[in-house]
């Protein structure tokens, strides 16, 4: 859902009003330590019963629970699409449960923010165009979707990648045929 949040005070109102209405918390970092500035903040969303997920730029390890609802990801050189399929999986679960659902028009009651997608003409259209993606994308797997909205990338791949091996085949002749010339 597309919705411009205006905020009236600083940054920490808002994550502190965000997180107290989210489902799930998630959470990208570096590493954490214990001097870090960012630490109480986390350490807070650790203690908090809501789901937790942490990803850790520099951590390899996959989905690690640390305890029940409060997840680790690494991200160091692990592919993307691995990692993404990892955090949707684990978001997933974690939504399955809990028992609190966020709802984006809750936010409004606050009243450090102000939401404006009624009064806004770009507000209205990117929150139709957003349902109406989500309804054609509704309960079908990543796999289906890429079939009926990117037909022609399975195709594209395999062609590149057959060129590809040619290419580098071709090469390891010729160094082949230069080292016996020598």
């Amino acid at each position: 859902m597309l919705i411009k949040i205006k905020i009236l005070h600083h940054n920490i109102v808002t994550l502190q009003i965000l997180t107290e209405m989210s489902s799930v918390n998630v959470v990208l970092l570096p590493r954490l330590d214990k001097n870090d500035r960012h630490a109480a903040k986390i350490q807070n969303l650790y203690k908090d019963r809501k789901p937790l997920i942490c990803l850790f730029t520099e951590d390899e390890s996959t989905v690690t629970e640390m305890k029940r609802g409060k997840l680790k990801i690494g991200l160091k050189d692990r592919n993307q699409s691995d990692v993404s399929e990892e955090l949707r999986r684990a978001i997933n679960d974690c939504l399955s449960e809990s028992s609190h659902i966020f709802r984006l028009a809750d936010v409004s009651k606050h009243s450090d923010i102000r939401v404006d997608e009624e009064d806004d003409d770009d507000c209205r259209r990117g929150r139709a165009a957003a349902q109406q993606m989500m309804s054609l994308l509704e309960k079908k797997h990543l796999t289906e979707i890429k079939e009926s909205f990117l037909p022609h990338q399975e195709k594209l791949r395999h062609q590149w990648s057959q060129k590809n091996r040619e290419i580098h085949r071709y090469q390891a002749h010729e160094t082949e045929m230069d080292i016996s010339r020598k």
